[in-house]
């Protein structure tokens, strides 16, 4: 049975795929939904943040999106 950090780690990787398909919508649907662990996740493979991720893909809309996160806080 995975532990905690296992867990952790599964969504960590889960979310920054979204980022790396360019998944704005369900990005958006996160933090709507209180995910706040959007900009501190790093990925094991590629050891980038989500912003990170964005830049280096040139998607202009998804790191504007993740400048902006504040913005779904209620």
């Amino acid at each position: 049975m995975p532990d905690g950090a296992d867990i952790r780690q599964l969504i960590d990787h889960y979310v920054l795929e979204m980022v790396v398909n360019d998944q704005m919508y369900r990005l958006e649907s996160l933090l709507i939904n209180a995910y706040d662990h959007l900009l501190d996740i790093r990925g094991t493979k590629r050891n980038k943040n989500a912003m990170g991720i964005a830049e280096v893909k040139h998607l202009s809309h998804i790191i504007r999106f993740l400048n902006e996160h504040d913005k779904y806080k209620v």
